[in-house]
C-alpha cells in the first residue's frame, strides 16, 4: 500500500483511499480520471489517424 500527500492539506493517506480521512479531500481520485480520459482521447486519435493513413495509401495503389 503506497501512501500519497493530500493535495489539500498536505497529510499522508493511502493511496487506495476514496478521500482523505484528515479533510475529505477527492482531489486525487479525480487527477487520476482525468489522466485516463486523456490517454483514452489520445490512444483513439492515433487509431483513426492511423486508419485514415492506410486509407490514404490504399487509395493510392488503386
Amino acid at each position: 500500500m503506497a501512501l500519497i500527500n493530500c493535495p489539500d492539506c498536505g497529510k499522508e493517506l493511502a493511496e487506495s483511499a476514496k478521500n482523505c480521512p484528515h479533510c475529505g479531500s477527492m482531489k486525487h481520485l479525480q487527477k487520476g480520471k482525468l489522466l485516463a480520459c486523456g490517454c483514452m482521447i489520445v490512444l483513439a486519435l492515433l487509431v483513426w489517424a492511423f486508419s485514415a493513413f492506410m486509407e490514404y495509401r490504399w487509395r493510392q495503389g488503386n
